[in-house]
């Protein structure tokens, strides 16, 4: 983890910054427990063409520590979409064309 941090800086000191350094920066950092770092490389994504992939991280950590619904606003609101409304009971099954069992067989 050390070396890849050192690649990492000598990129950055040498002027180098792109997504892709910016996810591997991030996913070092959360395996280190670095949320300092995380959060600053998420501020940096913001509105930054191909920053998809560093986004969609920030999902699948929310999923590790157990944040589903805070999973499913952030990959909702990376693709500008409104989360679905949920069903209002068990069982219920929301408004869609695609209910279960519904395909005929």
């Amino acid at each position: 983890m050390d070396e890849a941090k050192q690649i990492l800086r000598r990129a950055f000191d040498a002027g180098m910054d792109s997504v892709f350094l910016r996810v591997i920066q991030n996913n070092a950092a959360f395996l280190e427990g670095d949320m300092v770092t995380v959060k600053r490389n998420l501020e940096w994504a913001k509105g930054r063409a191909g920053s998809d992939s560093l986004l969609s991280g920030r999902a699948a950590m929310a999923i590790y520590y157990g944040k589903l619904r805070e999973s499913v606003d952030s990959f909702n609101r990376r693709w500008k979409k409104p989360r679905p409304a949920q069903p209002k009971a068990c069982g219920e099954l929301p408004e869609s064309g695609s209910q279960r069992g519904s395909s005929g067989r």
